[in-house]
């Protein structure tokens, strides 16, 4: 069974609001998916600290670099001798996942885009060409919303990656496409969402439907911990 699109996690959050505010408090979908996207991040650290997979939650797309020297690091702009690929990403990577954000980043339409490139670090990536396959091997830096590659000649290149806001993704299609969380977690991510949305519409939390008594939970880490206990429906 295929997974749930965005509109219908959205479309369920509304339903289990509706009956408790008043006409006069409009929702908008696009500020519910932006409450769902934040959900979605916060299940993040949870599943890291337990080692998931995080099978499910990437998406793959075709991004086009430039030629750079420079790289700008906390507003500091470094240049160097060497030129290396600079890829500008449509969005902000997720947090909470360290490298696991990133699953693969390969050469677009070439007969090496089998072999995904080496992420390093910045001083890594500064000081490749002195390793044994440095010279040669493709490897690069992500820094903030741009990926730096190095050893690399092509201007076509394929990321699989985890975004903060899926929507941003070129052919992401917020009524057809699935939402990039696996199956058993669309229960949870709609119970952290409506967490995060009922005390800003004044709401008591423990009104969704649930085993938990989320009224009881002092705060959002509480909640968390909770509802990852829970055995997927």
């Amino acid at each position: 069974m295929a997974g749930k699109t965005l509109a219908q996690i959205t479309e369920s959050i509304i339903k289990q609001i509706k009956p408790h505010i008043t006409d006069d408090q409009p929702l908008s979908e696009a500020w519910i998916q932006d409450e769902i996207n934040d959900s979605r991040a916060a299940l993040v650290r949870p599943l890291y600290t337990a080692r998931d997979m995080f099978a499910g939650w990437h998406q793959t797309l075709a991004l086009e670099a430039e030629d750079d020297s420079s790289i700008t690091i906390d507003g500091v702009e470094i240049e160097y001798e060497e030129t290396f690929k600079k890829i500008q990403l449509p969005g902000t990577l997720i947090d909470g996942m360290e490298w696991k954000n990133i699953q693969y980043l390969g050469a677009h339409g070439y007969a090496a885009s089998s072999i995904g490139f080496q992420r390093v670090n910045v001083k890594e990536f500064v000081s490749y060409g002195n390793h044994r396959f440095g010279s040669t091997h493709p490897c690069y830096f992500v820094n903030g919303d741009v990926i730096y590659v190095k050893n690399s000649v092509q201007y076509l290149y394929l990321l699989t990656a985890c975004f903060h806001d899926p929507r941003v993704v070129s052919g992401y299609n917020v009524d057809t496409s699935e939402y990039p969380i696996p199956q058993s977690l669309h229960r949870r991510l709609e119970m952290i969402t409506f967490q995060h949305i009922a005390p800003k519409l004044n709401l008591p939390i423990d009104i969704i439907s649930n085993h938990l008594d989320e009224s009881r939970v002092g705060n959002m880490q509480e909640a968390i911990k909770q509802s990852l206990n829970q055995q997927p429906e």
